[in-house]
């Protein structure tokens, strides 16, 4: 998440080719570690309902302060509509990876038990069809379309199925090897990024450079050196509260302004990449201490009850699907 508010703030102060090229496959990242710790895992509704919560929260807070700013006459060049700011699923466009993300987890108890009955050889050749098709298709078509380059559901199922693999079967790959895999990617991205002109290998997440560089990036955390128990318990309580970084930044009211204020820095003299570095780090924080008071709301309003509540209303077919 952090890669990502860096990824946001450069994108909005300016483009920097090198920061990109560093943090492009944070997106990536998110759908592999999903992989990695739900293949063998319960799947519960419930999770899917209190994420849903969650979403929404932000979804009906800023819609309901920016037509509050808007009709005090504090916003004039921003009017948020209902459709785009109000439904977290699935017309809340500035949400595309949480309505993507919807579509892999109702598939999730089907793929784990496709993959847990398959070899790793008859594994590896459905990630070469699935993977490497998307990724090949990306390449060859250069489409401008959106959803077409990595901001849809097959292409977090596919990454879904990498974190997978790497859960269920273990590459022998050190930690060096890992950053070295990285770093080159990250030259790569920067190199094609300037031979071609374009930032198609920078933006886009279905490409092969973005998606190596995240999985050379993931298994250098797999072997990241333990913690310390109290280090790893804030860690565990400060984790879910990530997502909410994300479902804030980038909530249309808010990306709008945000946008529109990170112009402003980037027309600035004085401003370099450093500040972008520092920028990220700061929002980063603010926005994960603010996820975290809603985190603490949601417990004092006891949301989790509510959430198991909802679950046990969804149809016996949606339900039978724990059972898997």
């Amino acid at each position: 998440m952090l890669l990502i508010c860096v990824l946001h703030c450069s994108f909005c102060t300016g483009v920097n080719p090198v920061l990109n090229a560093l943090s492009c496959m944070a997106v990536n990242l998110f759908a592999l570690i999903t992989g990695y710790v739900c293949v063998q895992g319960s799947w519960h509704i419930r999770r899917y309902v209190a994420l849903w919560f969650q979403v929404a929260f932000y979804c009906i807070a800023f819609f309901v302060l920016g037509r509050v700013l808007w009709q005090a006459g504090m916003v004039d060049e921003y009017r948020p509509g209902v459709a785009e700011c109000f439904l977290p699923v699935p017309l809340a466009g500035g949400y595309w990876y949480f309505t993507a993300y919807t579509g892999l987890f109702m598939v999730m108890p089907f793929i784990n038990k496709l993959v847990l009955t398959l070899s790793e050889r008859q594994y590896r050749a459905l990630l070469l069809l699935a993977v490497c098709g998307i990724t090949v298709l990306t390449v060859l078509r250069r489409t401008p379309e959106f959803y077409e380059r990595g901001y849809n559901m097959a292409w977090l199922v596919a990454l879904y199925l990498v974190g997978g693999y790497f859960k269920l079967h273990p590459l022998r790959i050190g930690a060096w090897a890992s950053l070295a895999t990285y770093l080159l990617c990250s030259l790569a991205i920067w190199g094609l990024y300037h031979a071609n002109g374009i930032g198609f290998f920078i933006f886009d997440y279905a490409t092969p450079t973005s998606l190596v560089s995240a999985c050379a990036l993931f298994q250098l955390f797999v072997r990241w050196p333990e913690v310390s128990p109290k280090l790893g318990r804030a860690m565990s309580q400060l984790a879910p509260c990530a997502f909410g970084v994300y479902l804030i930044q980038n909530h249309p009211f808010v990306w709008h302004w945000f946008v529109e204020g990170g112009k402003m820095f980037g027309q600035m003299d004085w401003f370099g990449w450093w500040w972008i570095v520092v920028g990220a780090l700061v929002l980063f924080t603010v926005l994960l201490f603010m996820d975290w008071c809603r985190a603490q709301l949601f417990r004092l309003l006891g949301v989790s009850r509510w959430a198991e509540r909802l679950a046990a209303a969804c149809p016996a077919w949606l339900r039978d699907l724990e059972k898997m």
